[in-house]
């Protein structure tokens, strides 16, 4: 049975006057789970996770912990060693989760559009990210194109039925998907559009092989 560890920074608000301050990355954050000590008690923020978290952080001397950072770091570093954090409904709460498993975990969801840009923090925390597209007939070709610059646990799919993108990634990374959808959301060539064409009857002929071969086969 798994346990669930709980940090929380205001349950000795004496302690926390005390231990709330800056520190080198080495001495505040020797384990992952030292560090969300740590940054519970920089950013009055509380973490849940189960068991002991694997894995550490190496940085260069002068790499410290401050209240204006701590938070940032602390996603970046989580990161680094494959976990992530939702923050849960209380808004002061988070759960630390093995990144693979984010896919089925909700996260916060942004819009935009080629206009409007999302509103995403400067972090290294999922997001689900849903983008208007401006010329709908090129969503496949952009999804297949943005695919190699997901991150590891990234997810992107294409909905024909409203002409949208949703996008599942790191909010840095989001950033910087946005702008390339932008870049590519252009309006196709005819000779783009005339590509398409073939290349799906191509697509459609192969089919129609498979499943004739797949017949004559179980004749």
């Amino acid at each position: 049975m798994k346990k669930i560890f709980f940090i929380s920074a205001i349950v000795i608000p004496s302690f926390f006057v005390i231990t709330a301050k800056a520190g080198d990355l080495k001495t505040k954050c020797s384990d992952l789970s030292q560090c969300a000590e740590t940054v519970s008690l920089l950013t009055n923020k509380q973490y849940l996770f189960p068991g002991k978290l694997k894995g550490k952080i190496n940085g260069t001397e002068g790499v410290d912990f401050t209240a204006e950072n701590a938070d940032s770091l602390y996603s970046h570093i989580l990161h680094e060693n494959g976990y992530t954090r939702v923050l849960l409904e209380d808004k002061k709460t988070y759960r630390i989760i093995n990144a693979r498993d984010v896919r089925y975990t909700p996260v916060p969801q942004v819009k935009s559009d080629f206009d409007s840009a999302p509103e995403l923090p400067a972090n290294a925390d999922y997001h689900m990210m849903t983008y208007q597209m401006k010329f709908p007939l090129a969503s496949t070709v952009i999804t297949r194109s943005l695919r190699p610059f997901m991150s590891r646990y990234g997810r992107i799919i294409d909905n024909k039925i409203n002409g949208t993108l949703v996008v599942q990634d790191t909010a840095l990374n989001l950033k910087r998907l946005y702008g390339l959808m932008k870049q590519m959301d252009k309006e196709p060539s005819r000779e783009m559009r005339l590509k398409w064409k073939k290349d799906k009857e191509r697509w459609h002929q192969i089919e129609l092989e498979k499943a004739k071969n797949c017949t004559d086969h179980k004749s």
